[in-house]
């Protein structure tokens, strides 16, 4: 069951709640379209995929993903801090890169690896 306050504060910051399949939820925001892939943000909480953790607990995990390619983060925010981070995302991976389907010890880390790839 989706907590009604962590769904109120992704609906402000305009992110829907979305059925990703298998029983599990996540907020998800359209990023853009890039070669008619649509690449999003997924925030969820990290024991189940159900959106039902306290907004406040350090409980949740991000992710961005483009149709069948994705990138996680290994670390957990509260949901005000995962919303937050990925706010301040601004430098994408092309969708032909090696930075896809990849788990990334932190943002800086995928960052640093997106900076390289447009060396």
């Amino acid at each position: 069951m989706i907590n009604k306050q962590a769904e109120k504060i992704a609906e402000k910051h305009d992110y829907t709640t979305w059925n990703t399949g298998g029983g599990c939820e996540a907020f998800m925001k359209c990023l853009r379209c890039v070669d008619g892939r649509d690449e999003y943000f997924l925030i969820t909480d990290a024991s189940g995929g159900d959106c039902d953790a306290d907004p406040k607990d350090d409980d949740w995990i991000v992710g961005i993903y483009s149709d069948d390619l994705w990138i996680n983060f290994d670390m957990t925010f509260t949901l005000k801090g995962a919303i937050d981070t990925l706010a301040d995302l601004t430098t994408f991976a092309s969708p032909d890169s090696d930075v896809w389907e990849k788990t990334y010890d932190d943002i800086d880390a995928y960052k640093e690896a997106v900076k390289g790839e447009s060396k």
